[in-house]
């Protein structure tokens, strides 16, 4: 476990942490998944920036600080092996991994690689956030508007939600956050017959196994309510400001004696550790998989 740590953090110094004493959390309580997450909660991911995604035994992510590669370049590395390559000297972030392109967001527009052949093209000259890809077709929000193109780029029947953000791509429906009432919405996949889900102010959210996973916009706690009618339970009653849950386990940013603290805890909320301390950053960016957690400062992306 210590080679590990080591290996990894000398390839990828923006990661900070991952649970446990290790950077790598091993967990092997997923006997009966319903459906795979191939990169832990794929959202969840999404919203956190999308800095990371993982193929294999591999990850795949932005490298920010060092030496070993061009920063802003896109990394592989092997935590159990040791073993890391250049995918490609661009990069960006809200990743997906489509087969073996990598689709990635800059502020130039949409771009793709093969992560084998790595040499990006530009795919959509748009400046886009929360791109996420289903059923082959882009969707993503551009000046708070989601919107949708072919993975070519190319026009595809969809009709654009105004004032939108959070977006999720679940089950073949589009859900997301209003931006004038805070209210969480759902529409089907090509953008019609938007209705309220949950008529309740949220920061943000994301949707598992039929679960919606919540921060409440007053009270700051991180609530789970299931999309078939099932009650609503906060599972973390704390002023949060930030989260991605996988089946296993939770990440969360919250505020312990004035500080931003990043925590760990099960999927209840129960059993939490406390793990990183950024001091005034308020939101740290995780990104979960299903044996571990990449985490960053959201400066990091902002600067």
């Amino acid at each position: 476990m210590k080679k590990k740590i080591l290996i990894v953090a000398a390839a990828a110094m923006f990661v900070f942490l991952f649970a446990g004493c290790s950077i790598f959390n091993i967990t092997n309580n997923a006997d009966k998944e319903p459906l795979p997450l191939h990169n832990g909660t794929t959202t969840g991911n999404i919203l956190n920036y999308g800095f990371s995604v993982k193929t294999g035994d591999e990850l795949i992510f932005r490298y920010m600080y060092g030496d070993a590669y061009p920063a802003g370049s896109t990394v592989r590395s092997n935590p159990e092996t040791g073993d890391n390559s250049l995918v490609t000297d661009d990069g960006g972030l809200y990743m997906n991994l489509v087969g073996s392109t990598l689709y990635y967001c800059k502020a130039e527009g949409i771009f793709r690689a093969d992560i084998d052949n790595a040499q990006p093209e530009l795919v959509l000259e748009k400046d886009v956030r929360l791109l996420q890809i289903y059923d082959g077709v882009m969707y993503y929000i551009e000046n708070d508007t989601i919107d949708a193109k072919t993975t070519q780029g190319e026009q595809t029947e969809f009709e654009p939600i105004e004032n939108a953000d959070s977006l999720n791509v679940y089950s073949g429906k589009l859900y997301y956050k209003n931006t004038q009432d805070g209210y969480i919405y759902s529409a089907d996949i090509d953008g019609t017959n938007s209705e309220v889900v949950i008529k309740k102010e949220v920061v943000m959210f994301c949707i598992m196994d039929d679960d919606i996973y919540y921060i409440d916009s007053i009270t700051g706690y991180i609530v789970r309510l299931g999309l078939e009618g099932k009650l609503a339970v906060a599972i973390v009653e704390y002023s949060c400001s930030g989260f991605n849950v996988n089946r296993s386990n939770m990440y969360y940013t919250r505020y312990i004696n004035g500080e931003s603290i990043c925590c760990n805890a099960d999927i209840d909320g129960g059993n939490e550790e406390r793990l990183s301390d950024f001091g005034d950053s308020k939101w740290h960016i995780v990104n979960m998989y299903n044996t571990g957690s990449l985490i960053a400062k959201i400066e990091d992306f902002e600067n």
